[in-house]
């Protein structure tokens, strides 16, 4: 069983490459964005440079 993390606003430049960072790891990734549009793109950079399958991906409303 891998880690699991939360990584918050997955869609920003940084928080890509952290996540691309811990898939290579072998990690669990949980990430978090806004707006369920922003998903898609997100998660098609990410996949270009790390396996997705441990990949998921949760909306918050921060109102």
């Amino acid at each position: 069983m891998s880690d699991k993390v939360l990584l918050t606003g997955i869609s920003g430049w940084i928080a890509k490459h952290t996540a691309i960072e811990l898939l290579n790891l072998d990690f669990e990734v949980l990430g978090t964005v806004r707006n369920q549009s922003l998903i898609e793109q997100t998660k098609n950079t990410i996949s270009k440079y790390a396996p997705k399958d441990k990949l998921s991906f949760v909306e918050l409303d921060l109102l």
